[in-house]
């Protein structure tokens, strides 16, 4: 089986003039809107410019921000729950270093097994379900 590349595909060209990021010589001609001469002050997008294209105000996205971060810690400290108490475990149950070793694997590896499938589970099927 031969991938036949160029036929039926994108004919866009790879690079275009936005794409271009190399600063240009003083000689060439300024792109639309630049004044010649004029000297290249670059600025990034200002927040009005931002809320226009996407439409969410500079407050509301930094918000949005900051509950993915505290989502993301949430999810960090759920999985290290068993590492941070191992030794307070090891001393209740008075077992040593391997055999805690064992539990912070079984649980580590049963978490990446099942979480798949509860994500799943939790996309395809209502989620009141389980609560009573």
């Amino acid at each position: 089986m031969s991938i036949r590349r160029g036929h039926g595909g994108d004919t866009a060209p790879f690079l275009t003039q936005a794409d271009n990021t190399e600063e240009r010589e003083s000689d060439e001609e300024p792109f639309l809107g630049e004044q010649p001469g004029a000297s290249k002050k670059v600025e990034g997008p200002t927040e009005e410019h931002v809320e226009a294209v996407t439409g969410i105000s500079y407050r509301h996205s930094v918000v949005i921000v900051f509950i993915l971060c505290f989502i993301n810690l949430l999810n960090y400290m759920d999985r290290f729950t068993v590492a941070g108490v191992l030794s307070d475990i090891e001393n209740y149950f008075h077992i040593k270093d391997g055999s805690s070793g064992l539990i912070q694997t079984v649980f580590i590896c049963s978490y990446m097994v099942m979480a798949p499938v509860f994500g799943y589970l939790g996309d395809r099927y209502n989620r009141k379900i389980g609560r009573a």
